[in-house]
């Protein structure tokens, strides 16, 4: 049991730490991937040497922050390539006439421009959290009595029952930080922290993961004190747990004039648009259109993203400081991709830079596409976002070929056997530090 808890931590501490937020396209495989990868992992394991790892912990968060970096930028160009060859091309881009309002994206897949509707949208209204705010009290010892405690909360129409002590020195300070504690590890779906105001007074504060309220309900959350316990009760009352001072409430808006509602600000419409919308309307406001751009404004778009992420993973390596680290190794192999098709890019209006960033030249972008044989125009930036993806893939497979450490001995050639270890080290090193 203590094993399994030492484990669970780990991969808590680590995930939060390092995990990307987003699910991405890369992070969805075929069976014949899966395969793929697991035939990689046996090859290179075959063939690598044995390894002499440093127990040093700016090298494991180097290590780490190098696959994250790599499955980040995969992740981008997956999106860009999708399923087919020239899909960076080809896909479709929603467009918005006021970007500070919502953002769109075409999810409708491959139907002909003229079949794809366009429509305008007022907001009304953003879906918002409940937001529960205790009473401010002066940071003195509890007038709560001590002893066993317990109260409820009903989250999504499930009851929980939280239990806690109260010792004789404690301040209302420390109960409310106690309780704050006790509600984010449940992981019911609430968060709570501590405030504090001018006077120094301090108040509990919880609110919802989620947005809206669902129908037939009428909040997020509720706070009570339990029936018939032999635990003591007050702690709702006492601190003002259940003083609502920001109710949940859904997103109100105007589709093409008909009025809709949503308890999320994250929704489709038509099955061929995802909106995320961002803030409301004001007074007087024009209603924002919503639409697809062709082709060729797409691959603009999509090329000027191909750029973003490779610069962002550019920014990621270069942050890393650990002196195991082989950041000069990693930035030639990865620069060096870009040198292999510099020659057919650079008419695109992109150009490597000293620092290993790509420049790009906007406007020499912008009458590349303006081709009327645009795909094969772009043809440069299609091999380079497949020899791009290749490598983030090696180097996602195996993030401790970028870290220095000695080798202890060679295996023998012809003659090796599968270690799967070896393409895991960068995992493994994590548990050698804490069994």
């Amino acid at each position: 049991m203590a094993n399994s808890i030492q484990s669970s931590q780990i991969y808590n501490h680590f995930l939060t730490a390092y995990a990307p937020k987003e699910v991405t396209r890369a992070d969805t495989h075929k069976k014949d991937e899966l395969r793929g990868i697991y035939n990689s992992i046996v090859r290179l394991s075959k063939e690598s040497p044995l390894y002499l790892l440093t127990n040093d912990s700016a090298m494991e968060a180097d290590a780490i922050g190098i696959k994250e970096s790599a499955r980040d930028l995969q992740g981008t160009l997956a999106d860009l390539e999708a399923d087919a060859a020239d899909s960076i091309f080809s896909k479709k881009s929603a467009y918005t006439s006021d970007d500070t309002m919502l953002h769109a994206s075409y999810i409708g897949g491959d139907r002909p421009l003229e079949d794809v509707p366009s429509f305008q949208i007022e907001v009304d209204k953003l879906a918002t959290q409940q937001k529960n705010t205790g009473n401010y009290m002066e940071q003195a010892p509890t007038a709560l009595q001590p002893g066993a405690y317990s109260f409820n909360i009903r989250v999504n129409d499930l009851n929980y029952e939280f239990q806690y002590s109260v010792k004789p020195a404690d301040t209302n300070l420390d109960i409310q930080e106690r309780l704050g504690r006790l509600i984010n590890k449940s992981n019911i779906g609430l968060s709570a922290e501590v405030l504090a105001d001018d006077a120094g007074r301090t108040a509990l504060s919880i609110t919802s993961d989620d947005y809206g309220i669902p129908e037939g309900r009428e909040s997020r959350f509720s706070l009570s004190e339990p029936l018939g316990s032999d635990l003591l009760h007050g702690t709702v009352g006492y601190f003002g747990l259940d003083k609502t001072e920001i109710p949940a409430g859904n997103a109100e808006f105007v589709l093409n004039g008909n009025p809709h509602s949503s308890v999320s600000n994250h929704f489709t419409v038509a099955s061929m648009y995802e909106l995320h919308l961002l803030r409301a309307s004001e007074w007087g406001e024009a209603p924002v259109s919503v639409g697809v751009k062709d082709d060729n404004a797409s691959t603009v778009d999509r090329t000027k993203e191909l750029v973003e992420g490779y610069n962002s993973f550019i920014d990621r390596i270069q942050s890393f400081q650990g002196k195991y680290f082989k950041g000069t190794k990693i930035m030639s192999e990865v620069t060096g991709i870009f040198r292999q098709f510099s020659a057919d890019l650079e008419p695109l209006g992109m150009k490597l830079s000293a620092n290993g960033h790509i420049d790009l030249d906007t406007e020499a972008l912008d009458r590349s596409a303006t081709d009327a044989n645009v795909l094969q125009g772009f043809k440069p930036v299609r091999e380079f976002t497949a020899a791009l993806q290749e490598k983030m893939e090696q180097i996602a497979l195996d993030p401790m070929h970028y870290i220095e450490r000695p080798v202890v001995a060679y295996k023998n050639p012809g003659h090796g056997f599968p270690s799967p270890y070896i393409t895991s080290e960068y995992s493994g090193m994590m548990f050698s530090g804490y069994c």
